[in-house]
Order: C-alpha cells, then structure tokens, then sequence
C-alpha cells in the first residue's frame, strides 16, 4: 500500500520545523528507533493475546557475530519533491485522541472470547483480557490478576513506550502512513463513498480484510481468519474500532474489593554524574545510551537519576553511554558498561585488513582481543547491582562518571558514480552498531549535520590492530 509518506519529504520536514515539539516525537517514532528487546516482547504478547501461551515455544536464538565495531554512514544526497504535506501525515493520529477497540476472538470449541482496550491521548491505557486487566494513567499503572484476585501498582509504563505501537492500535498507524508489522493492499473494487477496503495481514499469522473511513483514514473493522498452523487455537478474529470520548473514569486505579493488593515494586534508578574537563559539574547534559528507554538530563549538579522500566527487572550489557550539550557539540563524554560476569575472551574473527564498502553502510572495525577495546574505555567501572548471585544481568547502575572532552570528527569526501565531487550534500551518521563477543550494542537517530559528527570515542584505528 503506498503512504502518505512515499511523497513530499520536504513539505514533511517544513512543517516538522514550525511545531518542533508535537511533531518531533511523531517523526522519531516513525524511524526504528524502538529497542529490540521491546518490538520483540510486543510482537510476542500480542500474538499470545490471540493465540494463547502454547504456541510460543520457538526459541529466539542469540546473534552471534565477531565484529567489535560497525558505524554506517548515511548520505542524503537526492532532491525531495512532491505535494502532501505533514500535516496530512498526521490526520488520522490527530483525530484519534479516544481509541477503543473491541476484540472477539472465536475458538475451536465456537466459544468467542472478547477483550477489550482503551487509549486517550497515547498516553492513558486500559486493556480488559479476560483473566487479567491494566490500567494506566499515565503516572501509575495497576495490574489486576482477575484469577488469583491479587492487585499490584507500579510506575507508569507511558514513559516507556508508546502504547499506540502495542496490538492492534498499531492498525491506525498503519493507515497513517507508519511502517508496522501490518501490511495492507487496497481493494479499489469494494470502495465506497464512506469507506476503503483493504487485505491486511499481520506476518504469516493471520489474513482477512479491513474496512476504513475515507475522510479520516482510521480503521472501522477488521474480519480475518488465522494461518493454518493456528487454527487449533483460534477460527477468526474480528476488530471493531470506535473513537468516541473516553470517560477519565476509566483509568481511575481502583483494587475492587476482596483483592490482595502484593507490594509496589522499588523504582530501580540508572544513575551518575557529568563533569567537564576540569572536574566541574556539566548541568543540563543530555544522557543518551545504546538501550533507547535509558535517556535523561543531568541538574544543576550535574547528576543523574533515571527511572528504569518497570517490568524489566535486568539491564542487559554491554551498553553505550553518552552525554553532549546542545550548546556545545565539540565536546562529548562516553563510557562503556560491561557486565562484570562476563569473562573477556578472544573475539571470535579477527581483523582480515580488507575495508568493506556497501551501500548505505559503512566500515567494520575487528579487534582480536576484547581486551584491547577495553584499554580506551575511559572512567572507573560504575556500581552495578544484583538482585542476588545467580542473576546475569544487574537490576540498577550507579555511580557512573561521564567527564567530557573533546568530540572526535568524521571527515571524508562525497561524490557521484562518476567520482565528481557532490557539494551541500547531507551527512547523517544513522546508527552505530558494535559487537564485542556475542553482545550486539546498536545505537539509531545519532543526528545529522553537514560539518562534525559526535562520536563515541577518539582512539585511532591503526592503535587497536
């Protein structure tokens, strides 16, 4: 299906400039810029949802790679042209403020089980299943457990995720123009004058038509039938939209009667300090890291104090950090974080000699020994907490210290096929991906400009060798 967005990036990026704020976090959310462990514990709980427990018994395998270091380098070197504006992009998100969905699932045994969700201003949700409901307002979250009749809050998930990317509220995105797991195809034959019909299918695990309103582009209904391989747990799946105003009233958190409230969980804190050169706090630094939900600012004390998700009880490490300054993009702090229990070894590929260039890529890095990359990560090692000794992973980081210093630059020269040099051409380091034994680190949306880049680190390649 083509999207709104297959036209007019320049009209897009004028009118991302005039309401930086809103349309910001719109844009971003467009590019890949979600972490891999929260698309694949989506994808999987949604498919649970329909599908139930049972068919989740395929193992994800870990990428295992030998390469220490990977940075890709965009260039953007072709016109923009086109006439759809942004503003039409964003259409069906604007007036879909108040999204309930309505979701019946019939099983073998001709039982229909209905769920149902609710979303106000992608920020407040409420999903009632039928043996657990969650509520969150956006500061809190309460989770119900209707079989055991327990109650537990917890911090707010909102902060974390766009809950507008989970189940099938990922739809509207989908004819919004958004990339998604969905795909759609029109079926100009079945149009109406208030309605478009579409095939859809999510992956290879089920396929029906959608049906959607021509002048807001939101979907109304979804029919579908599962894939074969699924039929033993489900027959069909029908999706009913509605965007009428949402009572606030839905999202009170409220234990019913006769529920055991258990503990609220301890809000675990990645945390630490930004200092200059001198040893002076640095206020005002944003944090980044290579796990997209950790981001922060530093106060007036140059410290830092970031709530981490909830319903991850682990870090997973290796993990890049990094501190810059707006107002200052010569300088950069950055560590690496290691996790202490895991043994340094060999890499498993050496360094051949032999410079890889792709389209759209860049330049791998292989290093023989972990060991040596480890000589140029500055700073001491932070505190790192475990919730006790089996764990693999630490639940909170403290302590750490960024100091910055001054940002390494990428230079190079941009040509055409023909080898002529390309002026004003827009360079854009889009993502860095490095891999120190089986750990795979990716960091995505580092930023564009036409002069210096911020980089991670300032050792020479010839050194590491």
């Amino acid at each position: 299906m083509k999207t709104p967005l297959d036209n007019d990036l320049n009209e897009a990026y004028e009118a991302f400039k005039q309401d930086h704020n809103r349309l910001r976090q719109t844009l971003l959310a467009s590019l890949p810029n979600r972490s891999k462990a929260h698309k694949q514990m989506s994808k999987i709980a949604y498919i649970r949802a329909l599908f139930g427990d049972t068919i989740m018994k395929n193992r994800i395998t870990k990428l295992t790679t030998a390469a220490v270091s990977a940075v890709a380098v965009i260039v953007g070197i072709k016109g923009f042209n086109g006439t759809t504006a942004w503003a039409k992009v964003l259409k069906a998100l604007n007036s879909a403020e108040n999204i309930h969905i309505i979701t019946k699932v019939t099983r073998p045994n001709g039982r229909i089980e209905t769920e149902y969700a609710w979303l106000k201003n992608r920020a407040m949700f409420r999903q009632d299943e039928t043996d657990e409901i969650t509520i969150d307002d956006g500061q809190s979250r309460l989770y119900l457990d209707l079989e055991n009749k327990t109650a537990q809050l917890s911090e707010s998930e909102s902060p974390f995720k766009d809950y507008m990317e989970t189940g099938h509220f990922e739809i509207i995105l989908l004819f919004s123009g958004r990339e998604t797991p969905f795909k759609a195809t029109e079926l100009p034959d079945e149009r109406s004058d208030t309605e478009r019909v579409f095939e859809i299918a999510y992956r290879d695990v089920w396929a029906g038509k959608a049906w959607v309103d021509t002048t807001s582009n939101l979907p109304k209904r979804i029919m579908a039938a599962p894939a074969e391989e699924y039929k033993q747990h489900a027959l069909s799946l029908e999706v009913i939209y509605d965007y009428e105003p949402i009572p606030m009233d839905k999202f009170h958190l409220t234990i019913p009667a006769g529920y055991t409230e258990l503990p609220r969980p301890k809000t675990r804190l990645f945390s630490g300090k930004v200092i200059d050169e001198q040893g002076k706090p640095v206020a005002g630094a944003e944090v980044v890291t290579s796990n997209e939900d950790i981001k922060g600012k530093t106060n007036e004390q140059g410290e830092f104090a970031i709530p981490l998700h909830p319903r991850f009880s682990s870090l997973r490490l290796p993990m890049i950090v990094r501190a810059l300054k707006a107002d200052d993009p010569g300088h950069v702090a950055w560590t690496l974080l290691r996790n202490p229990r895991h043994e340094l070894r060999p890499l498993f590929r050496p360094d051949d000699g032999k410079t890889k260039l792709e389209q759209g890529g860049g330049v791998d890095i292989h290093l023989v020994d972990e060991k040596k990359l480890l000589e140029f990560i500055p700073g001491e090692p932070p505190k790192m907490i475990f919730n006790n000794e089996a764990d693999r992973y630490p639940s909170e980081v403290r302590d750490i210290v960024l100091q910055m210093g001054p940002a390494s630059v990428i230079t190079g020269r941009v040509t055409d096929r023909d080898s002529k040099p390309i002026a004003n051409a827009v360079i854009k380091l889009q993502y860095m991906n490095i891999v120190v034994g089986e750990n795979e680190i990716n960091m995505s949306n580092l930023g564009i400009t036409n002069k210096e880049i911020d980089m991670l680190s300032s050792f020479d390649g010839d050194e590491l060798g």
